[in-house]
């Protein structure tokens, strides 16, 4: 296994968001992979991330529209300042992407909250495995969170059908791992 890349949420605006992949990224390298960040762009984290989203403001009170607008200088300086570390440091590309290349020998999918519906919109098809990539390819989910997910028939069916995409499963919580195994029947999921 030479290439190897991950897609995560490293994009948004938090210290763990940050750091998490940037340790993951420096200790591969260090292991002698070629390491990738996969400038996967989730719609729905995106635009939780985006200081100028309009859809932030819907709904919301006048004194939460005023409070945005004034801190809105501070917001933007902040996120100059992540990009700028992570242009440094994690990714050198920064424009996004929809479409996962298919050259890499494997995938690592997490950390973070990437397989939870109520922060990406909906369980995201990608970070759940479904995307094209060679036959000799294998997919890693790396400590993604989600919190608990509701025992739904649709939702076991998805989950059941999505942690076939993995050949390893570790996620970040005891109850996540707990809430998948009853779920799916999956017993190889460790945290």
């Amino acid at each position: 296994m030479k290439k190897i890349g991950i897609l995560t949420t490293y994009f948004a605006t938090n210290f763990g968001a940050m750091l998490q992949p940037f340790a993951l990224l420096r200790t591969l390298q260090k292991k002698g992979f070629d390491v990738e960040m996969i400038r996967y762009g989730q719609a729905k984290v995106v635009e939780a991330y985006d200081p100028l989203s309009i859809s932030k403001y819907k709904g919301k009170s006048i004194q939460y529209v005023l409070f945005r607008i004034a801190t809105l200088p501070i917001e933007l300086l902040k996120q100059w300042r992540y990009r700028r570390y992570e242009k440094k440091y994690v990714c050198k590309k920064l424009s996004l992407q929809n479409d996962i290349e298919q050259n890499y020998d494997a995938y690592i999918v997490g950390s973070d909250q990437v397989w939870n519906p109520a922060v990406t919109g909906g369980f995201d098809d990608v970070y759940f495995g479904f995307f094209k990539a060679k036959s000799s390819s294998i997919k890693i989910s790396y400590a993604p969170s989600a919190e608990t997910i509701p025992d739904t028939p649709q939702n076991r069916e998805y989950l059941k059908k999505a942690l076939e995409n993995f050949d390893a499963i570790s996620v970040r919580e005891a109850t996540l791992k707990e809430d998948l195994m009853l779920l799916t029947g999956r017993a190889d999921i460790s945290v």
